[in-house]
């Protein structure tokens, strides 16, 4: 039982984790890389949303004027992400805008024509 466990979680005789040989390691990098080259453009398009300054979720009483100071820093950073985030957003409602369009573009297509000349571009 105890055998087991250890198999199916990984771990060496002393209980730790086992470590990934470099064999390990070439395998999984060998299965990933393709799928990263292969993923299309408009699926790579990620927004990450910023984090919220800690400093501005609760309410606040700053001991000095140095606690003060870096809550305003770390705001016009948090500003300053999510002009960043709002771009990436519209970037990624106008690829989806374009994507929309070359579907009915097909869709189209297929049903006005005998279909061999219509295609759907990827992204």
């Amino acid at each position: 039982m105890v055998t087991r466990r250890r198999e199916r979680y990984g771990l060496d005789g002393d209980g730790s984790r086992a470590r990934v040989g470099a064999g390990g390691l070439l395998g999984v990098l060998a299965v990933g890389i393709p799928l990263l080259i292969a993923t299309p453009a408009g699926a790579q398009m990620l927004c990450s949303e910023p984090l919220q300054p800690l400093c501005s979720t609760a309410v606040q009483s700053f001991t000095d004027a140095t606690e003060k100071e870096r809550c305003v820093t770390d705001t016009e950073k948090y500003l300053e992400e999510l002009e960043a985030y709002r771009g990436c957003l519209n970037d990624a409602l106008g690829a989806a805008e374009q994507a929309r369009e070359r579907a009915e573009d097909f869709r189209s297509c297929l049903q006005e024509t005998d279909g061999s000349d219509c295609g759907l571009e990827a992204d």
